[in-house]
């Protein structure tokens, strides 16, 4: 009976070594990042469990282009929620699972996080997403701005 704790803590802590860097930092220098599921573009393995953080400059929003996306459809999930906790269910964006490309996630804070959940039997290709950030600045102080219908604006660093 002993060994079931051991085989089910080493498989824990060798789900979380797949899963790469858990925090990932978006910068006035560094304004996206790619963000790929374990093993991608290869099949990811059964049983993983990962969270990233993302955080942006203060006053941005950041934003997941999803550019693949092949998950296991209604057993393995991408979830995306804004801030750093994702226990608290108001965070939630979306949850996704099966296919999708594409797709652009616009968190409301500068920060968000990412969780990989899938099943232990069928794996898929998994995701490609570009982590980056936008501006959080209204339409109403941009009154040189024609046509302004959203509000926020691209952000790609400073020239």
């Amino acid at each position: 009976m002993l060994l079931i704790p051991f085989v089910l803590f080493f498989y824990s802590l060798f789900s979380q070594d797949m899963c790469g860097v858990s925090t990932i930092y978006l910068t006035y220098y560094d304004t996206s990042v790619s963000l790929t599921s374990p093993s991608y573009p290869k099949y990811y393995e059964p049983n993983i469990h990962c969270i990233w953080y993302i955080s942006g400059i203060a006053s941005t929003r950041v934003v997941a282009r999803i550019h693949d996306l092949q998950m296991e459809n209604g057993y393995d999930f991408v979830i995306f929620g804004n801030g750093v906790d994702s226990s608290i269910k108001s965070s939630l964006i979306a949850k996704l699972t099966g296919s999708t490309k594409l797709k652009t996630l616009t968190g409301r804070q500068s920060q968000m996080w990412v969780e990989m959940i899938t099943d232990r039997y069928v794996g898929r290709k998994g995701f490609r997403f570009l982590m980056t950030q936008t501006l959080n600045i209204s339409c109403k102080l941009m009154k040189d701005l024609k046509n302004c219908k959203c509000n926020i604006l691209p952000f790609y660093g400073w020239n």
